[in-house]
């Protein structure tokens, strides 16, 4: 038989004085005496809680102006980490890549929507994540495009090989078309593993894609020395385009396949010991 267990008056001794009210009435059998969620969160207990705040300003993130907009993700860059996952899937993921189609605050929004994405499985990140950045897969320039090329492994671990096809490979052919150094060094390193993986049919569109970018990467990896070394120019180029010493390193295995390039980062890293040999070492290791 169910019992009712009422509870004194020293139950509440612990509880935060200003909570006290709200929590007194919620079991109370009267609905109308019942606080709502809303009157719950508008506690002076959370009053000064900044980071239900900040989910009150994500709510509501799409009526504001990007300076709003702008000051408020500044701040979230600081803090967001600390909220539970759950609250950062639900709460936090959604109103961000609603906001993804401002191309204003592509730059700003992107970066925590991928690393919220690294802890969704592959399944979630399809249904949740995905359809929002599709059209900036699609649409990507600049700096967007370079940061999309630079985390496309985790796309490509998550997106089935439909996605694959139809938005990460093209992104990454129109990537090649870049003249920025640096979206060159990170696109290369990207589509050799990424071709290898798609089994295109010749009667499609995108397999004319695929096919530049491996007709591209056979020229840059002819087993010839000669070709070795126009590679490793290359890379020395990609140096000095970043106002480093110009030197490129590459190497080749037993089958004469480039399998790491690198240049130098030492101006760029302030790290003295990022010689390209290093680069393309760290980049064999991993």
């Amino acid at each position: 038989m169910n019992t009712l267990t009422y509870l004194s008056s020293e139950a509440f001794s612990s509880i935060p004085w200003d909570l006290v009210s709200d929590l007194q009435r919620m079991p109370s059998s009267n609905k109308a005496l019942r606080p709502t969620a809303m009157d719950f969160t508008g506690s002076p207990f959370f009053r000064d809680d900044t980071r239900l705040r900040a989910l009150c300003f994500l709510e509501h993130m799409l009526e504001r102006d990007n300076m709003q907009k702008t000051k408020f993700l500044k701040a979230l860059s600081d803090m967001w980490k600390d909220f539970d996952p759950r609250v950062l899937r639900y709460k936090v993921l959604p109103p961000l890549c609603a906001e993804l189609r401002n191309l204003v605050m592509q730059p700003m929004i992107l970066p925590m929507v991928l690393t919220i994405a690294e802890s969704q499985d592959k399944n979630d990140f399809e249904l949740s994540t995905l359809p929002a950045l599709v059209p900036v897969l699609n649409s990507a320039a600049g700096e967007t495009l370079l940061l999309l090329v630079k985390h496309a492994e985790l796309i490509i671990n998550k997106a089935s090989h439909e996605h694959l096809i139809s938005h990460v490979l093209p992104m990454l052919v129109r990537a090649y078309d870049d003249t920025d150094a640096r979206m060159q060094e990170e696109v290369l390193k990207k589509t050799a593993s990424l071709v290898k993986q798609l089994d295109v049919q010749p009667s499609s569109t995108i397999y004319m894609s695929a096919l530049a970018v491996t007709e591209r990467l056979q020229m840059e990896m002819v087993p010839d020395t000669e070709a070795f070394m126009k590679f490793a120019f290359h890379q020395a180029k990609l140096a000095l385009d970043s106002l480093e010493v110009s030197v490129g390193c590459v190497i080749v295995d037993e089958g004469n396949n480039v399998i790491a390039c690198g240049r130098n980062r030492t101006t760029e890293s302030r790290n003295v010991m990022r010689h390209a040999k290093m680069e393309a070492i760290d980049v064999l290791l991993d």
